[in-house]
Protein backbone atom coordinates (compact mmCIF):
# COMPACT_ATOMS: atom_id res chain seq x y z
CA UNK A 1 0.00 0.00 0.00
CA UNK A 2 1.36 3.42 -0.94
CA UNK A 3 2.25 5.64 1.99
CA UNK A 4 3.04 9.36 2.07
CA UNK A 5 4.68 10.79 5.17
CA UNK A 6 3.72 14.36 6.10
CA UNK A 7 5.59 16.22 8.83
CA UNK A 8 3.51 18.47 11.08
CA UNK A 9 5.75 20.11 13.64
CA UNK A 10 7.44 17.34 15.59
CA UNK A 11 4.88 14.76 14.44
CA UNK A 12 4.95 12.64 11.27
CA UNK A 13 1.57 11.60 9.89
CA UNK A 14 1.25 8.56 7.65
CA UNK A 15 -1.15 9.07 4.76
CA UNK A 16 -2.59 6.03 3.04
CA UNK A 17 -5.59 5.83 0.73
CA UNK A 18 -7.52 3.75 3.26
CA UNK A 19 -6.87 6.38 5.92
CA UNK A 20 -8.59 9.07 3.89
CA UNK A 21 -12.34 9.67 4.06
CA UNK A 22 -14.85 11.14 1.63
CA UNK A 23 -17.73 13.40 2.57
CA UNK A 24 -20.43 14.31 0.07
CA UNK A 25 -22.38 17.57 -0.19
CA UNK A 26 -25.42 17.98 -2.41
CA UNK A 27 -25.57 20.47 -5.28
CA UNK A 28 -29.15 21.66 -5.68
CA UNK A 29 -31.09 22.99 -8.65
CA UNK A 30 -32.56 26.34 -7.65
CA UNK A 31 -36.22 27.15 -8.32
CA UNK A 32 -35.41 28.76 -11.68
CA UNK A 33 -34.56 25.25 -12.89
CA UNK A 34 -36.15 21.84 -12.41
CA UNK A 35 -35.55 21.58 -8.67
CA UNK A 36 -34.02 18.68 -6.75
CA UNK A 37 -30.48 17.37 -6.52
CA UNK A 38 -28.21 17.84 -9.53
CA UNK A 39 -25.21 16.03 -8.08
CA UNK A 40 -22.72 15.87 -5.24
CA UNK A 41 -19.29 17.26 -4.48
CA UNK A 42 -16.85 14.69 -3.09
CA UNK A 43 -14.76 16.23 -0.31
CA UNK A 44 -11.61 14.57 0.98
CA UNK A 45 -10.77 14.47 4.69
CA UNK A 46 -7.44 13.52 6.23
CA UNK A 47 -6.96 10.82 8.87
CA UNK A 48 -9.49 11.25 11.69
CA UNK A 49 -7.99 12.87 14.78
CA UNK A 50 -4.74 13.78 13.04
CA UNK A 51 -3.38 17.36 12.73
CA UNK A 52 -4.11 17.19 8.99
CA UNK A 53 -7.70 15.99 9.18
CA UNK A 54 -8.74 19.34 7.71
CA UNK A 55 -8.02 19.16 3.95
CA UNK A 56 -6.81 22.77 3.68
CA UNK A 57 -4.19 22.08 6.32
CA UNK A 58 -3.31 18.72 4.75
CA UNK A 59 -2.70 20.20 1.30
CA UNK A 60 -0.79 23.16 2.73
CA UNK A 61 1.68 20.87 4.52
CA UNK A 62 1.92 18.65 1.43
CA UNK A 63 2.72 21.67 -0.75
CA UNK A 64 5.40 22.90 1.67
CA UNK A 65 7.06 19.47 1.50
CA UNK A 66 6.78 19.19 -2.30
CA UNK A 67 4.25 16.36 -2.04
CA UNK A 68 1.13 18.21 -3.19
CA UNK A 69 0.57 16.26 -6.43
CA UNK A 70 1.05 12.90 -4.70
CA UNK A 71 -1.38 13.72 -1.88
CA UNK A 72 -3.81 15.28 -4.33
CA UNK A 73 -3.94 12.18 -6.52
CA UNK A 74 -4.32 9.92 -3.49
CA UNK A 75 -7.33 11.97 -2.36
CA UNK A 76 -8.72 12.12 -5.90
CA UNK A 77 -8.61 8.35 -6.34
CA UNK A 78 -10.06 7.75 -2.88
CA UNK A 79 -12.96 10.07 -3.67
CA UNK A 80 -13.58 8.29 -6.97
CA UNK A 81 -13.63 4.86 -5.33
CA UNK A 82 -16.03 6.11 -2.66
CA UNK A 83 -18.37 7.46 -5.36
CA UNK A 84 -18.98 4.23 -7.23
CA UNK A 85 -22.36 3.59 -5.54
CA UNK A 86 -24.00 6.67 -7.04
CA UNK A 87 -26.45 5.99 -9.88
CA UNK A 88 -25.00 6.60 -13.33
CA UNK A 89 -27.16 9.69 -13.89
CA UNK A 90 -25.82 11.47 -10.76
CA UNK A 91 -22.97 13.88 -11.43
CA UNK A 92 -20.10 13.75 -8.95
CA UNK A 93 -17.74 16.72 -8.69
CA UNK A 94 -14.23 15.61 -7.71
CA UNK A 95 -11.61 18.16 -6.66
CA UNK A 96 -8.10 18.34 -8.09
CA UNK A 97 -5.48 21.07 -8.02
CA UNK A 98 -4.30 22.64 -11.30
CA UNK A 99 -0.79 22.16 -9.90
CA UNK A 100 -1.31 18.39 -10.16
CA UNK A 101 -2.55 18.63 -13.74
CA UNK A 102 0.53 20.68 -14.59
CA UNK A 103 3.02 17.89 -13.97
CA UNK A 104 2.46 15.54 -16.92
CA UNK A 105 0.28 15.53 -20.02
CA UNK A 106 -0.45 11.86 -19.28
CA UNK A 107 -2.35 12.65 -16.05
CA UNK A 108 -5.74 13.07 -17.74
CA UNK A 109 -5.53 9.74 -19.57
CA UNK A 110 -4.38 8.04 -16.36
CA UNK A 111 -7.43 9.46 -14.57
CA UNK A 112 -9.85 8.37 -17.31
CA UNK A 113 -8.33 4.89 -17.36
CA UNK A 114 -8.55 4.68 -13.57
CA UNK A 115 -12.25 5.60 -13.59
CA UNK A 116 -12.92 2.91 -16.17
CA UNK A 117 -10.94 0.41 -14.08
CA UNK A 118 -13.36 0.86 -11.16
CA UNK A 119 -16.31 0.12 -13.42
CA UNK A 120 -17.66 3.63 -13.97
CA UNK A 121 -18.25 5.88 -16.97
CA UNK A 122 -15.72 8.72 -16.72
CA UNK A 123 -18.34 11.15 -18.03
CA UNK A 124 -20.27 10.84 -14.77
CA UNK A 125 -17.51 12.75 -12.98
CA UNK A 126 -16.90 16.48 -13.14
CA UNK A 127 -13.30 17.68 -12.80
CA UNK A 128 -13.44 20.46 -10.21
CA UNK A 129 -10.38 22.72 -10.25
CA UNK A 130 -9.41 24.00 -6.82
CA UNK A 131 -7.14 27.05 -6.92
CA UNK A 132 -5.54 26.78 -3.50
CA UNK A 133 -2.12 26.93 -5.18
CA UNK A 134 -0.93 28.35 -8.52
CA UNK A 135 -0.71 26.08 -11.55
CA UNK A 136 2.69 24.49 -12.11
CA UNK A 137 2.91 24.45 -15.91
CA UNK A 138 0.08 26.14 -17.77
CA UNK A 139 0.69 24.39 -21.11
CA UNK A 140 0.70 20.92 -19.57
CA UNK A 141 -2.36 21.85 -17.51
CA UNK A 142 -4.23 23.10 -20.59
CA UNK A 143 -3.35 19.91 -22.48
CA UNK A 144 -4.91 17.78 -19.73
CA UNK A 145 -8.05 19.93 -19.68
CA UNK A 146 -8.36 19.52 -23.46
CA UNK A 147 -8.06 15.75 -23.11
CA UNK A 148 -10.81 15.66 -20.48
CA UNK A 149 -13.08 17.72 -22.71
CA UNK A 150 -12.37 15.63 -25.81
CA UNK A 151 -13.40 12.57 -23.81
CA UNK A 152 -16.71 14.10 -22.78
CA UNK A 153 -15.88 15.15 -19.23
CA UNK A 154 -17.16 18.42 -17.79
CA UNK A 155 -14.99 20.99 -16.00
CA UNK A 156 -15.89 23.08 -12.96
CA UNK A 157 -13.89 26.08 -11.74
CA UNK A 158 -14.06 26.44 -7.97
CA UNK A 159 -13.83 29.62 -5.88
CA UNK A 160 -14.64 32.02 -8.72
CA UNK A 161 -14.07 35.53 -7.40
CA UNK A 162 -11.29 34.47 -5.03
CA UNK A 163 -8.82 32.38 -7.07
CA UNK A 164 -5.31 33.20 -8.21
CA UNK A 165 -6.18 33.68 -11.85
CA UNK A 166 -9.93 33.63 -12.42
CA UNK A 167 -10.04 35.49 -15.72
CA UNK A 168 -7.03 33.66 -17.12
CA UNK A 169 -8.56 30.32 -16.18
CA UNK A 170 -11.93 31.29 -17.63
CA UNK A 171 -10.45 32.17 -20.99
CA UNK A 172 -8.02 29.23 -21.04
CA UNK A 173 -10.29 26.33 -20.09
CA UNK A 174 -13.85 27.58 -20.76
CA UNK A 175 -15.38 25.68 -17.82
CA UNK A 176 -18.85 24.15 -17.84
CA UNK A 177 -19.55 25.23 -14.26
CA UNK A 178 -18.55 28.36 -12.33
CA UNK A 179 -18.66 27.85 -8.57
CA UNK A 180 -18.83 31.19 -6.79
CA UNK A 181 -16.69 31.48 -3.66
CA UNK A 182 -18.76 31.12 -0.48
CA UNK A 183 -17.80 34.66 0.64
CA UNK A 184 -20.28 36.12 -1.82
CA UNK A 185 -23.31 34.19 -0.49
CA UNK A 186 -22.82 35.37 3.09
CA UNK A 187 -25.39 38.14 3.76
CA UNK A 188 -25.62 38.89 0.04
CA UNK A 189 -29.17 40.18 0.53
CA UNK A 190 -27.79 43.33 2.27
CA UNK A 191 -24.60 43.76 0.23
CA UNK A 192 -25.07 45.49 -3.12
CA UNK A 193 -21.44 44.96 -4.17
CA UNK A 194 -21.73 41.19 -3.72
CA UNK A 195 -24.96 41.24 -5.70
CA UNK A 196 -23.27 43.07 -8.57
CA UNK A 197 -20.35 40.61 -8.59
CA UNK A 198 -22.67 37.61 -8.68
CA UNK A 199 -24.80 39.19 -11.40
CA UNK A 200 -21.64 39.82 -13.46
CA UNK A 201 -20.59 36.18 -13.07
CA UNK A 202 -24.03 35.03 -14.20
CA UNK A 203 -23.81 37.28 -17.27
CA UNK A 204 -20.33 35.94 -18.02
CA UNK A 205 -21.61 32.37 -17.71
CA UNK A 206 -24.07 33.06 -20.51
CA UNK A 207 -21.18 33.97 -22.81
CA UNK A 208 -19.35 30.80 -21.79
CA UNK A 209 -22.48 28.61 -22.00
CA UNK A 210 -21.74 27.58 -18.40
CA UNK A 211 -23.87 27.02 -15.31
CA UNK A 212 -23.30 28.98 -12.08
CA UNK A 213 -23.24 27.29 -8.67
CA UNK A 214 -23.29 29.43 -5.51
CA UNK A 215 -21.43 27.86 -2.59
CA UNK A 216 -21.88 28.64 1.09
CA UNK A 217 -25.65 29.24 1.15
CA UNK A 218 -26.71 29.13 4.80
CA UNK A 219 -29.77 31.41 5.10
CA UNK A 220 -33.07 31.60 3.26
CA UNK A 221 -32.69 35.34 2.62
CA UNK A 222 -29.36 34.73 0.91
CA UNK A 223 -30.94 31.93 -1.13
CA UNK A 224 -33.76 34.16 -2.36
CA UNK A 225 -31.33 36.89 -3.42
CA UNK A 226 -29.08 34.41 -5.20
CA UNK A 227 -32.06 32.94 -7.04
CA UNK A 228 -33.21 36.41 -8.10
CA UNK A 229 -29.79 37.05 -9.66
CA UNK A 230 -30.19 34.07 -11.98
CA UNK A 231 -27.81 31.59 -10.33
CA UNK A 232 -28.59 28.08 -11.57
CA UNK A 233 -27.60 25.90 -8.61
CA UNK A 234 -26.67 26.14 -4.95
CA UNK A 235 -24.64 24.36 -2.33
CA UNK A 236 -24.32 24.95 1.40
CA UNK A 237 -25.50 24.18 4.91
CA UNK A 238 -28.98 25.53 4.15
CA UNK A 239 -29.52 22.46 1.96
CA UNK A 240 -27.20 19.86 3.49
CA UNK A 241 -23.95 19.52 5.37
CA UNK A 242 -21.18 17.26 4.04
CA UNK A 243 -21.77 13.70 5.16
CA UNK A 244 -20.71 10.14 4.42
CA UNK A 245 -22.36 8.19 1.61
CA UNK A 246 -24.14 6.01 4.15
CA UNK A 247 -25.94 9.05 5.59
CA UNK A 248 -27.12 10.45 2.25
CA UNK A 249 -30.75 10.33 1.19
CA UNK A 250 -30.58 9.56 -2.51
Amino acid sequence: MDEILIKVGSETVSLTENGLRTMFQAIIHLKNSSGGIFGYEALCRGPAGSPIEDPTNMFLHAQEQDKLAEVDMMCFKRNLKNSTRFPAETKVFVNIHPHTLGKSTKTSIEIIDFIRSIGKDHRQFVIELVEQFPVRNIDVFASNIMTFKKNGMLISLDDVGAGYSDFFMLSKIKPDFLKINLYFADHIQINKIKQKVVKAIVELSQELDAKVIAEGIERVDDLHTIESLGVHMGQGYYFARPTSFENLTL
